[in-house]
């Protein structure tokens, strides 16, 4: 992946990687992330820290670099946290219990490094706490915020970050771990034997409950939907299918509805009512395939 990071993402490779092999390591920085894809963003950002944290073993060799490696890969190397927003915000709760984490001494002698993700979710508090812990950085402590776009995060941490910038990419990354019922949706979609509406009881229960698992889903239904557009077929799990009975139009205005449903739930939406309304939508493209 560090090969591709080079190849695609040439000025962040120069900017963010090349510097480490120099010893240019940073306390903070400010990525905008582009509206790429998640996944992509993950596996920049992990090949990243992954890069800081091997030339800092280098010096203390307590780990071995495949030891290492698979710890990052597998998510449990232990001072290399990640924060997401919960229910569309950063609290300042989950910046305390991080302060409170690296406040210890490094377990392996190395940077404890944290990625902020959606750092302009980050509320008026952790803001103000995060601040706290920038404004007086140890030498050990890395920060990484990533955003969309640099002036969505407050000025006061802008200035203390190093700005770098990942260009948009146009591939789709599809989960190889989709559950069953979310497929049985996709399915849905892409079938024209069952009624999504027979059905959507069963996807509420699992999918749609709280705002959270909608967005999730959502955006999960908009990347295969793109995927498909962009390639043409969509092999995952269950499913591979190499034509669709739906038009690309109407894959594009699925995807405009989604984008359109996505835009309100930031908004204080009832949920049961927003989800009649996107049912109502969805049918209505569904309706226009079955009709022709």
């Amino acid at each position: 992946m560090l090969e591709r990071l080079e190849k695609n993402q040439r000025l962040f490779y120069e900017q963010a990687i090349a510097p480490l092999y120099l010893g240019k390591v940073h306390h903070a920085y400010l990525i905008e992330t582009n509206n790429n894809e998640e996944q992509l963003i993950d596996s920049y950002i992990k090949e990243f820290c992954k890069t800081i944290i091997l030339l800092k073993n280098e010096e203390t060799n307590l780990l071995t670099e495949d030891k290492l490696i698979k710890l990052i890969d597998t998510n449990n190397y232990p001072e290399l946290i990640n924060i997401y927003p919960e229910s569309g915000v950063i609290k300042k709760e989950q910046l305390l219990q991080l302060m409170e984490k690296f406040s210890n001494k490094s377990i392996y002698n190395n940077y404890q490094i944290y990625v902020v993700h959606n750092a302009e979710m980050l509320n008026i508090s952790a803001s103000n706490t995060i601040l706290k812990f920038l404004e007086e950085p140890e030498e050990n402590i890395i920060a990484i915020f990533l955003s969309t776009h640099r002036y969505k995060v407050l000025p006061t941490i802008l200035s203390r970050c190093i700005v770098m910038s990942l260009i948009k990419e146009k591939t789709f990354f599809l989960n190889e771990n989709y559950s069953s019922i979310f497929l049985e949706l996709v399915n849905n979609f892409v079938s024209k034997e069952t009624p999504i509406i027979l059905n959507f009881n069963k996807y509420y229960e699992n999918l749609f409950q709280t705002k959270d698992q909608s967005i999730k889903t959502l955006k999960d239904l908009s990347k295969i939907f793109q995927y498909y557009l962009e390639n043409s077929s969509i092999k995952i799990q269950s499913i591979n299918i190499e034509k669709l009975y739906l038009s690309n139009v109407q894959l594009l205005k699925i995807i405009g509805i989604i984008d359109e449903f996505l835009v309100n739930l930031q908004y204080n939406v009832n949920i049961k009512l927003w989800l009649d309304a996107l049912l109502i939508k969805f049918t209505e493209v569904l309706n226009e395939v079955s009709n022709n």
